[in-house]
């Protein structure tokens, strides 16, 4: 009889956290609209001129981290690309709680006052930097996981046929999935109690056995692609590590949005109730779930922010040692207290959801911005993106939706909407060789950076030195390019007022965005 209320509770809260998704179908996620445009192009956009000479589909040797884009090709027949985006996007936003809350279910016999408040961590750092896969398999992994339990009913082998089936599509959605689904397959198998030191080498040989068996899918991927995609870029590619106020960032990215300080605040009560049941010993743990988080916590303090060129990998393991936290622990709440918690649940879930929301809406406008503003570009046209590099980054203030904690802009990939929008060329496309199945035309590889990358302030086109090593293509825009865009222009750049260099002719401001058309007879 007390489950119904628990089960009502969680439904509402999880039909309150999609809402942000229904109301702002563009949120400022960052890699999220570069996944949208993937999106539209695999959904058939690709085949559209003149998007055919930019772009072609080709599905060999992928085969991992592919998760959106294979369910982009197995919706696109029913639904159209945003339509698939927004499913895909409502999917990381509920899969990793709501697969917490299944596996604490099975773990700890039923649903508990406790499971509500897992909602609150429907938005932290790898969903604000729009890692949809990421997101979704650790969601996918957790549901698994507490799947076992059915699987084993038909016995040893349908059990580990169970474990390699779900273990293929958690590698196909993302690799960290299936690690993930190994390592918590490995903590269950070495027990919910604190063993004694003899049984520990028993316990480690269950544990490894388990997990070799979530691994098999590894084995098979690496003899299909017959190496590793992606790791001609990663040879001799260099860490870079945090300082320790990045260090700290980094731990408190699963707790964090769009503003350290105000994430915070909002999880002090959650935090006083685990205290409250701590000292009230009305607190119980899976201790091989626990030791986990815990060896996720201590890898995480450890991680570089970036390897070669893929970056956050901080902030990935903070985000397992959360949900395996979640799903290893329950509080004892009576049924006395059992609906003050359930309405605390609610007040706390409402007030991060509606956090989240005031910077979804406030973001709203500067995609409109965008859009106006590209209203004269041509199809085909080849478009270069900047931005005015944001001043607001020094102090605690920072400018609703348009960046992270950790001054990351959440903009920095919209430009890519531009393909669906305008049917023209960005060098800004996630198409990574044997990493994604869209891929870039041999003539606008010179002038692309398939890894996405940052956008550089609008003085980089007289200022070289602003540049890297990949984007020294930029040097050449008039030739190039046949139009800028500039985000952020409604902010004053830290390298001071632009000026537009001579063949660069203004078009339209719309406040945050500027087009401007590149002249080419002075060329």
């Amino acid at each position: 009889m007390t489950d119904r209320p628990v089960v009502l509770c969680i439904a509402v809260l999880a039909a309150m956290v999609l809402v942000p998704a229904l109301l702002f179908p563009l949120p400022p996620l960052i890699d999220y609209p570069n996944h949208l445009a993937r999106i539209w192009l695999i959904a058939g956009g690709v085949h559209v001129p003149p998007m055919d000479r930019f772009y072609f589909e080709d599905w060999r040797g992928v085969g991992a981290g592919i998760g959106i884009d294979a369910m982009a090709k197995l919706l696109s027949p029913i639904l159209p690309a945003a339509g698939i985006g927004v499913v895909l996007l409502m999917l990381a936003m509920l899969a990793p709680p709501l697969g917490a809350i299944a596996l604490n279910a099975r773990l700890f016999g039923g649903v508990n006052a406790w499971q509500p408040f897992f909602l609150m961590f429907w938005c932290t750092q790898t969903l604000v930097a729009g890692f949809l896969n990421f997101q979704i398999g650790l969601g996918l992994a957790l549901l698994a996981v507490a799947a076992d339990t059915k699987a084993a009913r038909g016995g040893p082998w349908a059990l580990y046929g169970w474990r390699i089936a779900s273990g293929i599509v958690l590698l196909i959605v993302h690799p960290f999935a299936l690690f993930f689904f190994a390592v918590l397959q490995a903590a269950i198998a070495f027990g919910s109690d604190r063993p004694v030191w003899r049984e520990i080498p028993q316990r480690l040989g269950r544990a490894s056995a388990t997990a070799a068996i979530a691994l098999v899918p590894l084995a098979i991927y690496f003899l299909y692609v017959r190496g590793i995609p992606g790791s001609e870029d990663r040879a001799g590619a260099k860490a870079i590590f945090n300082d320790w106020t990045g260090t700290v960032r980094a731990m408190m990215s699963p707790f964090t949005s769009y503003d350290n300080i105000v994430d915070v605040v909002s999880f002090l009560p959650l935090v006083g109730l685990v205290v409250w049941a701590l000292a009230k010993r009305k607190f119980q743990a899976h201790k091989g779930l626990i030791l986990v988080a815990a060896v996720f916590t201590v890898i995480a303090a450890f991680m570089p922010n970036t390897f070669g060129r893929t970056g956050w990998i901080d902030k990935r393991f903070p985000m397992l040692a959360l949900l395996t936290a979640l799903s290893a622990t329950r509080l004892t709440i009576d049924l006395k207290r059992q609906n003050w918690v359930l309405a605390g649940a609610v007040a706390l879930v409402a007030v991060r959801t509606a956090w989240i929301s005031l910077n979804w809406a406030a973001f709203t406008p500067l995609v409109e911005s965008m859009r106006t503003a590209l209203a004269d570009v041509p199809a085909g046209a080849r478009v270069l993106p900047l931005q005015h590099d944001n001043t607001s980054r020094v102090g605690l203030f920072h400018l609703l939706g348009r960046t992270t904690p950790n001054f990351d802009e959440t903009f920095r990939h919209y430009p890519a909407m531009m393909i669906p929008w305008r049917h023209a060329f960005t060098p800004m496309m996630f198409a990574q060789y044997r990493e994604k199945p869209i891929q870039l035309q041999p003539s606008v590889v010179p002038i692309s950076n398939p890894t996405g990358g940052v956008l550089f302030s609008v003085h980089a086109l007289d200022n070289f030195k602003l540049l890297n090593p990949r984007t020294q293509y930029i040097r050449n825009w008039r030739q190039h390019f046949d139009y800028v865009l500039v985000l952020n222009a409604d902010i004053p750049d830290r390298n001071g007022p632009f000026t537009p260099p001579k063949g660069l002719v203004p078009v339209n401001d719309t406040g945050f965005a500027q087009l401007y058309r590149v002249e080419k007879t002075d060329s």
